[in-house]
C-alpha cells in the first residue's frame, strides 16, 4: 500500500452529485410537486372542464389525469435542475479552491 492511497484531495473530500434518479424521487422535491400539482391541476381542471362540471355532463378521466401530471413534471423538472446547478457550483468551488 502507497502513501498516496490514504492521501485524499481537495475533489475527494468535495460532495459528490447523487444519481439523477436519487434527485428526481427525492422526498422533499417529491413533496412541492405534489403540492403544486394539486393547486394548478385542480385550477387548470376547473377552467377546461367546468363546464362539463356546471352542465352535469360526463367528464373525461384521462384529461384530469392529464392535467395533473403536467404540473407536476414541471415542477420536478425545475427542481431537478436547480439541484443540478447547485451540483454543478460547488464542483466549481471545490476546483477553484484546490488550484
Amino acid at each position: 500500500m502507497s502513501a498516496q492511497a490514504g492521501a485524499g484531495t481537495m475533489n475527494d473530500l468535495a460532495p459528490r452529485q447523487p444519481a439523477l434518479s436519487a434527485i428526481i424521487f427525492d422526498p422533499g422535491i417529491v413533496r412541492r410537486s405534489l403540492i403544486i400539482a394539486a393547486i394548478v391541476g385542480t385550477i387548470l381542471n376547473l377552467i377546461a372542464q367546468g363546464d362539463f362540471l356546471m352542465d352535469g355532463q360526463p367528464l373525461n378521466f384521462w384529461k384530469i389525469c392529464l392535467t395533473y401530471c403536467v404540473p407536476y413534471c414541471v415542477s420536478t423538472y425545475g427542481a431537478v435542475t436547480a439541484r443540478l446547478e447547485t451540483y454543478r457550483k460547488q464542483a466549481e468551488a471545490a476546483k477553484q479552491d484546490e488550484a
